[in-house]
């Protein structure tokens, strides 16, 4: 499985050089660059830019195994317009476009970080901690939690909570921070 991750970050690099859209690795692989590593099956992508150029890209990555799945929004027609799932062998990838004002700030203070050899954007540990919270699953929970624990004393606390009071994701925030609740 690491081999693929490997050749499909490679790809998603050269891809993003050949259209250069601004994008973040979210999700689970960002979880390992600023929580603590674990396993996980697909790899994420917060992409802005036109919709056009995100076809275009798609269309790239076809050519070199990267296969679009309209199935899936077939059975997730909510996410029509709004991801796009592709698949390189028993890898998923999908592509997400910004849903908020929030994802749309992920992608302005977005970082580069080197992850299994390969320089790549990732959100800031707030915009992850953030981002997990608004999803809310048990796992994101646990992901969001081992970021702060990871970076407590480097995170920007009055960013977090000014965008959890943006988001309604107040007592969350204050749940993964150790905190009473606040409002």
């Amino acid at each position: 499985m690491a081999d693929i991750i490997d050749r499909t970050f490679h790809l998603l690099q050269a891809l993003f050089c050949q259209i250069p859209l601004p994008y973040a690795v979210i999700g689970g692989f960002a979880g390992n660059v600023w929580g603590v590593e674990r396993a996980t099956l697909d790899i994420d992508l917060l992409v802005g830019g036109r919709r056009s150029q995100l076809d275009r890209l798609i269309s790239l990555g076809a050519a070199h195994g990267l296969r679009p799945q309209p199935e899936f929004l077939d059975l997730n027609p909510l996410l029509r317009g709004v991801m796009v799932r592709c698949r390189i062998e028993n890898l998923h990838v999908d592509f997400l476009r910004p849903r908020d004002a929030h994802d749309r700030n992920v992608l302005r203070r977005r970082r580069r970080e080197t992850f299994a050899g390969h320089l790549l954007w990732f959100p800031a540990p707030e915009d992850l901690i953030l981002m997990k919270l608004k999803v809310g699953r048990d796992r994101d929970f646990d992901d969001a939690t081992r970021v702060v624990q990871r970076n407590r004393t480097n995170l920007d606390r009055s960013y977090l909570f000014r965008w959890s009071r943006k988001l309604g994701v107040v007592e969350e925030l204050n749940y993964v921070l150790g905190l009473p609740f606040e409002v």
